[in-house]
């Protein structure tokens, strides 16, 4: 089973960068985005040092 994924980059307010993987095979795909646009998420997460 191949599954599509989207990966976005992501600057937060506090100027750190998040890594986004966005699953289109169970969420709807996102056409267009620009660099100026707000995004909000939820889901799980991780970080290297976990």
């Amino acid at each position: 089973m191949v599954i599509g994924v989207s990966r976005l980059i992501l600057e937060l307010a506090s100027g750190k960068t998040l890594l986004m993987a966005h699953n289109i095979d169970i969420a709807p795909r996102i056409e267009s985005l620009a660099a100026v646009d707000l995004v909000a998420f939820a889901g799980v997460g991780s970080h290297p040092d976990d």
